[in-house]
């Protein structure tokens, strides 16, 4: 199959979903947001499993859409008829509550609650630094993988592209390095995932403060990787290109956390 073919293909293969995904919209129950958020009314010490569920999928660091719109809580329910599904998810990997979710859930799994004095202490040395406040860079995770069942043998998603924060004067800040985690042979199959690390600062200054409204991310060009998965070519903002309407725009204030912005 030519490289042509293959594009027409899934072309169609896209517009197939779009159609069916808009044909059975009113079968859909939309996700409600979360009755309790964990992060808001307890300490991480105390969270359940259930807690740091929610956190890592519907709280404000989190942005997963399986092709509805943004997860936000509650039961989505897609019909038995839906055969495929183009999972996007984003995290805020450096944000404060988003590592206590994992270092709690780490603690649920292995008995924490049980373990001996000893064992807690050695438990905790072990993964200080994961609590540790980062004032130096800002982890954005990226994944854009295919779940469900396949409509023709070959699925695919997007092309990796480059990501930036847009700061509230317009300008843009692109990664300092961008690390692609997944094998390129599997992106036409499975999908990837990316890790983009951002500074914290520009010329002294934080990239957002409480004051301003929102967060926002916006794509650019296609990235191209070497062999060791790490993006080469220019990263400067100067040579960023916006694709149009491609982002996400997080609310500030439902991401203060302790009295501080988390992100």
């Amino acid at each position: 199959m030519t490289m042509v073919d293959r594009a027409g293909n899934v072309r169609r293969l896209r517009a197939a979903i779009v159609v069916a995904v808009l044909l059975t919209a009113s079968l859909e129950v939309a996700a409600r947001d979360l009755k309790h958020k964990p992060w808001v009314e307890k300490d991480w010490t105390v969270w359940t499993t259930t807690d740091c569920f929610n956190i890592l999928h519907y709280s404000p660091w989190e942005w997963i859409d399986e092709g509805s719109g943004r997860l936000t809580g509650g039961t989505l329910a897609l019909p038995e008829n839906r055969r495929s599904s183009n999972i996007i998810s984003l995290e805020f990997s450096s944000a404060l509550p988003i590592r206590e979710a994992k270092l709690r859930t780490l603690q649920l799994d292995d008995h924490y609650i049980k373990m001996t004095p000893k064992k807690r202490q050695e438990f905790d040395q072990a993964h200080a630094s994961e609590l540790e406040q980062t004032d130096s860079t800002v982890k954005i995770f990226y994944a854009d993988a295919w779940g469900g069942r396949l409509i023709t043998g070959t699925n695919d998603t997007l092309r990796p592209s480059e990501l930036a924060f847009q700061r509230a004067d317009g300008t843009y800040v692109t990664p300092v390095s961008i690390t692609l985690l997944t094998d390129p042979s599997e992106i036409t199959l499975e999908g990837y995932k990316i890790m983009y690390v951002f500074p914290r600062k520009v010329n002294g200054a934080d990239l957002y403060s409480p004051n301003d409204k929102t967060i926002s991310l916006v794509f650019g060009n296609e990235l191209h990787f070497d062999k060791d998965h790490k993006q080469f070519g220019p990263q400067s903002p100067v040579d960023f290109r916006p694709q149009e309407g491609g982002g996400f725009r997080f609310p500030i204030a439902e991401m203060m956390y302790k009295g501080k912005l988390e992100y």
